[in-house]
């Protein structure tokens, strides 16, 4: 089993343990339908962190939980930290997207 597929597996184990149902999921978080859940459940598209996010949220969880060595995945001290810092960037209104644009920028300075 692939990563992606783990934290697929701990979605849809945390959503059944909360009794939610993938329509309701996707109606919570808005702009997402049932099977594009079922799709990354079952890991079959991929999850972005700004999912994840909203899933804690939503569950009332630490993002860390879908990274949890118990619980068949575990990140890096590296992979954890990177994760961190982007949800502290986010509480300061900067987004994943954001980060993405400067990366892409610096890569493009960094080769002319």
């Amino acid at each position: 089993m692939n990563t992606q597929e783990k934290i697929g597996a701990k979605l849809k184990e945390l959503r059944l343990r909360k009794g939610v149902t993938q329509q309701e999921v996707a109606d919570r978080i808005g702009g997402l339908t049932r099977n594009y859940i079922s799709q990354m459940e079952s890991g079959k598209r991929k999850i972005s962190i700004e999912f994840l996010q909203k899933m804690a949220d939503l569950f009332n969880v630490d993002i860390t939980y879908f990274f949890e060595e118990g619980n068949q995945v575990s990140l890096s001290e590296e992979e954890k930290a990177w994760v961190l810092d982007l949800r502290e960037l986010e509480r300061q209104g900067v987004s994943a997207e954001d980060v993405r644009k400067w990366v892409k920028m610096a890569r493009e300075i960094r080769d002319k």
